[in-house]
């Protein structure tokens, strides 16, 4: 008789894709696409993996579940969108990535080597992005969601545009390089969730340039040597810091016991 054996590595090579495709890839599996066109939208997930070689999409992609990791020369059309809802993984090549990223609600942004970003990252809800490798450059905004970590660990430049932080999210220069922002550096926090801006170290100060730096209280800032022009924090906590004045906390004073302050 015969055996069959689930297939848990497939590859598609030389292919051009000109509808819609979707693709599921179980537990264990692995699915490979080389030198590969999407021309039509394209529906990956898993639990699986899928690895992008060589591809070239013209149209959104969205990463439902499972691990998508990039491979050598991808690139994605301008205006194109990445929707993440799992796991994004470019840490093995360099990469210049024309399209916008979607990182849903809890979804994993993981980066490594030099990678240049010429559209815009939107991040939802408990994302959790890290950055390591070379040079990061972004030219257009970066808007994190609240309870959302963004950590840059890369030993070379990272350079930004407009970052926008929300009540509660995180985001973390590196200690290892210089970073740059050419455009406005916007924290939201409130009393209750405050925005924190820190080191990746947690201990050694991050060499940061704001040209800009809008509404700066409800910020835990730390371990920041800003290297532009002076910065003057309101309603806000920090230590270790160069170039940043926090004002000072009000003593309050209950009168009568009773009544408002």
């Amino acid at each position: 008789g015969t055996q069959s054996k689930p297939l848990t590595y497939f590859a598609i090579q030389n292919c051009t894709f000109n509808g819609a495709l979707t693709v599921a890839v179980e537990t264990s599996n692995t699915a490979r696409f080389l030198n590969t066109t999407f021309n039509g939208p394209v529906s990956l997930s898993g639990p699986g993996n899928t690895e992008l070689y060589a591809i070239t999409a013209n149209a959104n992609l969205t990463i439902l579940s499972g691990v998508v990791s990039m491979g050598t020369s991808s690139m994605f059309a301008s205006g194109t969108v990445v929707n993440v809802y799992s796991r994004f993984i470019a840490n093995n090549y360099t990469h210049t990535f024309r399209n916008n990223f979607t990182l849903q609600n809890n979804s994993q942004f993981l980066i490594g080597f030099a990678q240049t970003y010429q559209g815009s990252i939107s991040m939802g809800s408990g994302v959790t992005a890290s950055f390591s490798g070379g040079a990061q450059t972004f030219t257009q905004p970066v808007s994190v969601g609240s309870g959302s970590t963004v950590t840059f660990t890369n030993t070379a430049a990272t350079t930004l545009d407009d970052v926008t932080l929300a009540a509660g999210s995180t985001w973390r220069f590196s200690a290892s390089s210089t970073s740059t922002v050419n455009g406005d550096f916007l924290t939201n926090g409130s009393c209750s969730a405050p925005v924190s801006v820190n080191s990746n170290t947690g201990s050694s100060q991050a060499s940061v340039k704001f040209t800009s730096f809008s509404n700066p209280q409800y910020v835990n800032i730390s371990n920041i040597n800003n290297t532009g022009s002076a910065l003057n924090m309101l309603y806000g906590i920090g230590t270790n810091n160069t170039n940043i004045s926090i004002a000072s906390a009000r003593t309050l004073y209950w009168v009568g016991n009773s009544g408002s302050w």
